[in-house]
């Protein structure tokens, strides 16, 4: 009974994380950056300021997008680890960490 109140705490404190790290963080506004970084490759010309500052773009915009994605995976990694010690299977404890993610992904804003 206990664990059935714990797991479900833990997938409304989930749920809040991901809509908090939504409000700060634009997943498709970091990935866009990074995207129009990569494009500028086939602008570049012969000097080589300019190749090091597209460069500098792209590996700029990578790395905020991996720390974009490594915030969007902590809740994750904070509900697996809690859920692990609560159940024996580690099939569902993927699945029940999952859930918060595929409310949060598939609903569509209007």
């Amino acid at each position: 009974m206990i664990s059935i109140f714990i797991t479900l705490i833990n997938l409304a404190f989930i749920t809040f994380l991901l809509k908090k790290i939504s409000n700060k963080i634009s997943l498709k506004k970091n990935f866009d950056r990074y995207l129009n970084s990569l494009k500028q490759i086939n602008k570049f010309k012969s000097s080589v300021d300019e190749y090091e500052l597209i460069l500098n773009s792209i590996t700029k915009n990578g790395i905020n997008l991996l720390i974009n994605i490594f915030f969007y995976i902590i809740p994750f990694i904070l509900s697996y680890l809690i859920l692990i010690n609560l159940s024996e299977s580690k099939t569902l404890v993927i699945i029940l960490s999952s859930i918060p993610y595929l409310v949060f992904f598939t609903y569509k804003k209007k």
